[in-house]
């Protein structure tokens, strides 16, 4: 609902995580008056709707995207598997600044 007192009129809010376990919300203000528009996104779904072509293609350009540095994502900390109590315990933190990843044990092939 916060979210929704900072955005203009006929904004949509397009939610794609549910970590909280809570329900996102908007008030009835919001929706009538403002015309805010709630919707969700799921990744699966816009995979089930695309042909394995088009998937191929989409990872091709993240990764030339990520190759020349338009696409970035900053990494708060990488923990081996061995360690991955602490991992999943940063990754639920607080205020994290980037993501947390999780290395193989093992070099990869």
């Amino acid at each position: 609902m916060r979210l929704g007192e900072c955005l203009a009129e006929a904004s949509t809010i397009v939610n794609y995580g549910l970590l909280s376990g809570e329900n996102p919300q908007l008030t009835g203000h919001q929706v009538v008056f403002k015309r805010l528009t709630l919707t969700g996104f799921w990744l699966v779904t816009a995979f089930q709707r695309m042909a394995p072509g088009e998937i191929r293609a989409m990872y091709a350009m993240l990764a030339g995207r990520i190759a020349d540095g338009t696409l970035h994502v900053p990494v708060e900390a990488t923990f081996p598997i061995e360690e991955i109590a602490r991992a999943v315990g940063q990754a639920n933190a607080y205020r994290r600044t980037g993501k947390v990843l999780v290395t193989p044990n093992g070099p990869l092939q």
